[in-house]
């Protein structure tokens, strides 16, 4: 299926596009608007595989530190972490240790953190609060 241009953007259309027909892109397309909005729009839809969020898994994981403070990237994340398998949040999880306070600080990073913590398991959100709790005013005061 053809990638639309923001122009010809309709989320009914869009998400019937298949994540497999891009393999090879999937890190490329996180980082533009078009792509990163049609991805969203197919990992919030009903009809996506978990053969095409374990392909999109499995491509953008080795970066996925930079998409998550990426202008686009970073919802594609957030669907990720909404949308994946347990072992996918589980691996997004620990891609983001050592970070979360890069990503508190970050305009994107913030944003993704918010997503995480809504939806990481018990033990990784208090490896998320052990990481912040000595920065904890600092965040405060940041503006993101």
């Amino acid at each position: 299926t053809e990638l639309r241009t923001q122009d010809d953007f309709d989320v009914r259309t869009v998400a019937k596009i298949n994540i497999l027909d891009h393999r090879g892109r999937l890190t490329e397309l996180c980082g533009t608007q078009d792509g990163s909005r049609q991805l969203q729009a197919r990992l919030s839809s009903p009809e996506c595989s978990e053969e095409e969020k374990q392909l999109l898994y499995e491509e953008v994981l080795p970066t996925i530190r930079t998409h998550m403070e990426d202008k686009y990237g970073n919802y594609v994340v957030q669907k990720m972490l909404l949308h994946g398998t347990r072992e996918q949040v589980k691996g997004i999880a620990e891609e983001m240790k050592g970070n979360y306070r890069n990503l508190a600080n970050q305009l994107f990073g913030c944003f993704v953190l918010q997503t995480a913590l809504d939806v990481l398991d018990e033990e990784d959100r208090l490896i998320a609060a052990a990481e912040l709790q000595s920065h904890v005013m600092a965040c405060v005061n940041h503006q993101h």
